[in-house]
């Protein structure tokens, strides 16, 4: 079986984290955000500040501040000064550590920008989930920065499509009977 990997794709607050905790929970993937990395490295040059620990950077609650960092040092800093695939090479590396450890699947669940969708289709062979909240907008979140304009461009990528209007009950349930649907007819 080759190594899978389906990727997230949604606007901030729209389930991202939900899906891949339903994939974790029912089918066994394990997780490895792309912004990995990238919070590790926030937490360990801000270290003196509890918000950049990588629990609070991960908090639905998380300081204002920290989700800016994150863009600057993520966007504008590392992906336009050290390349595009800056923070999807240092993925890759993690990932083939992951997979040779053992690990048969693995979830990305913040796929944003038009790059990752092509990068992890060429490198990983990788599926997409797109998953949209009708009417949600994160408060705090700049639906015109670079992570969050590009999302409906990429929802022609997805494989599987979910529409997140009810609880996380409901989520969980139509992301189940999709998934296993795609895997009975060799999709994923």
């Amino acid at each position: 079986m080759r190594d899978l990997v389906v990727g997230v794709i949604g606007r901030a607050g729209h389930g991202k984290d939900s899906c891949a905790a339903v994939l974790q929970d029912e089918f066994g993937f394990s997780s490895l955000a792309l912004a990995y990395s990238l919070k590790r490295d926030i937490q360990e040059n801000f270290s003196s500040f509890p918000e950049a620990s990588m629990e609070a950077q991960s908090s639905r609650d998380r300081a204002p501040w920290i989700r800016r960092l994150q863009q600057i040092y993520g966007t504008e800093w590392c992906r336009e000064r050290l390349g595009k695939d800056y923070w999807l090479d240092r993925w890759s590396e993690k990932a083939k550590k992951w997979f040779n450890y053992g690990a048969r699947a693995i979830v990305v669940p913040d796929v944003r920008f038009l790059n990752e969708v092509s990068y992890l289709r060429s490198r990983w062979d990788a599926e997409f989930i797109f998953v949209e909240r009708p009417g949600h907008e994160e408060p705090g979140v700049d639906p015109n920065h670079g992570s969050e304009k590009h999302i409906p461009e990429l929802r022609e990528a997805a494989t599987l499509e979910v529409i997140n209007s009810e609880d996380l009950a409901a989520l969980r349930t139509i992301l189940v009977e999709r998934v296993e649907i795609f895997w009975q007819v060799g999709n994923i």
